[in-house]
């Protein structure tokens, strides 16, 4: 999820809003700047319960993606569940 600019809600909206969509509301975890700008959008992971957001410069992101990222640690978390997976199915050479 790619955010240009700070998400701010009317406190008579808060209570629409899921405990989920609330824990991406916040800065970049390396900068803490909650700001985001068009040349350098603040990204939100969309890694299962992770609340990771960065600028894009911050984390060194190339190119902001079009569908889902994910932080450094949910990708490595993804790549070794990926790697259970198929060693149990017997995908790999032996």
């Amino acid at each position: 999820m790619v955010s240009s600019e700070p998400l701010l809600l009317p406190v008579s909206l808060e209570g629409e809003f899921s405990n989920s969509m609330k824990e991406m509301i916040g800065g970049c975890c390396v900068c803490s700047d909650e700001r985001g700008w068009a040349e350098n959008p603040l990204v939100y992971c969309d890694g299962h319960g992770c609340n990771v957001a960065v600028h894009q410069a911050c984390y060194g992101i190339v190119q902001v993606p079009t569908g889902p990222w994910f932080c450094r640690k949910c990708e490595s978390q993804e790549r070794a569940a990926r790697v259970v997976i198929n060693n149990g199915s017997k995908c790999f050479k032996e």
